[in-house]
């Protein structure tokens, strides 16, 4: 009897001595989706791409600079040459500052650059009290690079699929998210119903010594049944505090995961009703190349490569064109520069072309083309790869829902026995080992029914992260920028 009330005190304690809040799997991934540091880092990630799209783009567009020196005070003695030969030290106090404004634009189509720039420039003698003025009204300059790499060009196939990647990595980072909290949500369900295997297991073996305590006064039963009863409590007890630390821990690192910040117990609802999905390998397939990054990035991987090689090939030699076409004076006056500009123009072709240089460019070239090659290589195996996953994830979920049919029934097949395994042990028609067989087989059949259940979840967010398509709903998996 000692037991039986050691018992009585013991369950409360270590099962309901805190509120309980309850939670469900979609509630879970719900929260985790708007509070823990996964999806905030993953928001962060996507914002950083979206604002590395933005600045790209802002690199297209002219910019104006302004420059200049507002002061350049020089005060030293100068080695000044006399007309005997000699040399004279002259003290000298001089100031030159400018000032100037540069708009600038990128020539897209050709690489090129185009800028137009007006400058103001003053010169102070303070010894001599002298002072000048130079400048510009403008001048046009542009830059042109004949028959090269145009980085341009690459950059507007290439910048627009990192961003679309970065959009796409960002709901696959989410489902990932959902993916993590289906393990660590069944780690936490398998230890609850442990845990509850393990009550209810506790106070039956507490319940059937009772009444054999009873008869042993009676002489209809032995002292080795008692004995054999007080050490199935006993291991029992143990079973027990071991699967509520478990329960604990995996509650914990649950909502830790999930970013909940109370630390108070939580019951989870086993998730036995099962979303029916229209799926199929076909369909699978398609969307996870329409909506996985991976698809993407295969397109920007060989943008790349084929920019590498351009870049390669272009680097035989350069020649650049430059031309530059304004007006510009100077006078004591700083008004006087202008009236009296007079026209400037400039006109320079600068080449650059290798005679011998050991067969460098042509290695370039080499390796650019067989990185290429390795590339178009290295993405159809990755591609193959991927497809492989999902039509084995496709088959195993179809497998995983008949599993748990037939799970469940044995769940309450097991179950029944057992209870009909305790009543002939009452009457003494079965011993403890055949109770125990039941009892294991109970519990057995109750783990095996979760674990398939648990199998079906990962394989079901497994599915949706390999495809970024809900097949329960039928449509894209999306996620607003508030997520």
């Amino acid at each position: 009897m000692r037991y039986f009330l050691f018992i009585l005190l013991l369950i409360p304690v270590l099962g309901h001595s805190q509120e309980k809040k309850v939670y469900s799997l979609s509630e879970m991934i719900a929260l985790a989706i708007h509070n823990s540091a996964s999806a905030k880092l993953a928001n962060s990630t996507r914002q950083t791409i979206a604002w590395s799209f933005e600045n790209y783009k802002a690199t297209l567009k002219p910019q104006v600079v302004i420059t200049g020196s507002l002061a350049n005070y020089t005060k030293e003695y100068s080695k000044i040459s006399q007309d005997d030969g000699s040399f004279r030290f002259i003290p000298i106090k001089q100031n030159y500052s400018n000032l100037g404004a540069i708009l600038s634009q990128s020539i897209l189509a050709t690489g090129g650059d185009l800028s137009l720039t007006t400058n103001m420039s003053r010169f102070d003698d303070f010894g001599n009290r002298y002072k000048q003025y130079s400048g510009s009204l403008y001048n046009l300059v542009i830059n042109q690079p004949l028959f090269a790499y145009n980085r341009f060009k690459w950059q507007k196939q290439i910048e627009p699929l990192k961003m679309q990647e970065g959009e796409k990595a960002f709901v696959q980072e989410m489902e990932s998210l959902s993916d993590n909290i289906v393990t660590y949500f069944f780690d936490a369900i398998e230890a609850s119903v442990n845990k509850k295997l393990a009550i209810k297991n506790l106070q039956n073996i507490q319940h059937l010594y009772t009444i054999e305590d009873r008869r042993i006064s009676l002489g209809t039963t032995t002292k080795d049944k008692i004995l054999q009863l007080k050490l199935k409590i006993l291991n029992s007890q143990q079973d027990l505090q071991k699967s509520n630390v478990d329960f604990k821990s995996a509650v914990y690192k649950l909502k830790a995961y999930a970013g909940i910040k109370d630390t108070s117990l939580a019951d989870l609802l086993i998730p036995e009703n099962l979303p029916a999905m229209q799926l199929s390998v076909d369909q699978a397939i398609a969307a996870a190349k329409k909506n996985r990054k991976e698809f993407i990035a295969f397109k920007r991987r060989m943008l790349e490569a084929k920019s590498n090689l351009e870049s390669a090939n272009r680097e035989r030699y350069s020649m650049t064109l430059s031309a530059v076409a304004g007006v510009n004076g100077s006078d004591d006056n700083i008004y006087g520069v202008y009236n009296s500009s007079r026209g400037q123009q400039q006109l320079s072709l600068n080449l650059s072309i290798p005679i011998v240089d050991w067969g460098r460019n042509r290695g370039k070239r080499s390796l650019a083309l067989s990185n290429l090659k390795t590339e178009q290589y290295n993405i159809e195996l990755e591609q193959i790869a991927i497809e492989e996953e999902i039509v084995n994830l496709v088959q195993n979920t179809e497998l995983i829902s008949d599993n748990i049919k037939i799970a469940r029934q044995a769940d309450t097949i097991a179950s029944e026995r057992y209870d009909l395994a305790e009543q002939q042990f009452l009457i003494g028609r079965i011993g403890l080992t055949e109770l125990n067989i039941a009892l294991t087989e109970k519990d057995e059949a109750k783990r095996a029914f979760i674990k398939n259940l648990r199998l079906f979840w990962e394989s079901y967010y497994h599915i949706r992260r390999l495809t970024l398509f809900d097949f329960v709903n039928g449509t894209k998996i999306s996620y607003d920028v508030s997520d």
